[in-house]
């Protein structure tokens, strides 16, 4: 029953991706956290509250309030980093950089994924056709990719837009000599957009159809009807 939880949600996630930029999900431990946890963003990266995500990682996070040091430890790994620092410390003397500094956030120490993942060897993958970012969730995401959803989806997202196929159309004309086009069908279901040739004919104060062309929405090719 979970498993069909998770299915359900991650085909929402898919389609919800193909209707807006904005959307964006969090799975941790293959499970869908985004309406329970508070993030922030640096320089491109989703930041997540320290000892959350740590503790959800099997971490165990301190905070010293005398040199206002976070260590985060897991087995015999131990980190030391500071609030506005990008660098860490392990306890052997070494120092590392992260992506980008942690920061504090209504009292919150905000650390990016990719701490856990260089830091402690968690998977952290960032996917781009559901805007979802999977944290020790590698099940989850393999079962998302291999759906039928999905691979739509996926193939939808790297085809040209409506206006980028207009603007192929153009080019293949000389730019002194622009023709108008009209959409004749968008051809969603298909590999092709669909256009209507009209040029304006001086004589009859009419547009006329010129031929109907279509532009591959996955190579730009164009080609007469």
């Amino acid at each position: 029953m979970k498993k069909k939880i998770i299915g359900l949600a991650l085909t929402i996630a898919v389609v919800s991706a193909l209707s807006t930029a904005a959307y964006a999900s969090t799975y941790v431990n293959n499970e869908d956290v985004t309406s329970s946890v508070f993030t922030s963003s640096s320089n491109g990266y989703t930041l997540f509250p320290v000892r959350y995500l740590g503790e959800k990682l099997g971490c165990d996070v301190y905070w010293n309030p005398d040199d206002k040091c976070i260590t985060v430890s897991k087995d015999d790994i131990h980190r030391d980093f500071y609030n506005g620092s990008a660098a860490v410390y392990d306890w052997e003397g070494n120092s590392y950089n992260l992506v980008t500094a942690p920061k504090l956030v209504d009292g919150n120490t905000m650390v990016p994924a990719e701490f856990y993942r260089d830091q402690f060897g968690i998977s952290v993958i960032w996917d781009d056709v559901t805007s979802s970012l999977f944290i020790n969730s590698e099940n989850t995401y393999n079962w998302l990719v291999d759906t039928a959803e999905y691979k739509d989806a996926k193939k939808r997202k790297s085809q040209l837009t409506q206006d980028q196929a207009r603007d192929r159309l153009y080019n293949a004309y000389d730019s002194t000599d622009q023709p108008y086009l009209k959409i004749n069908d968008e051809g969603e279901s298909s590999d092709y957009y669909y256009f209507f040739v009209l040029r304006y004919n001086d004589f009859t104060g009419y547009y006329v159809n010129w031929g109907d062309y279509k532009v591959n929405k996955n190579t730009g090719a164009v080609s007469k009807k």
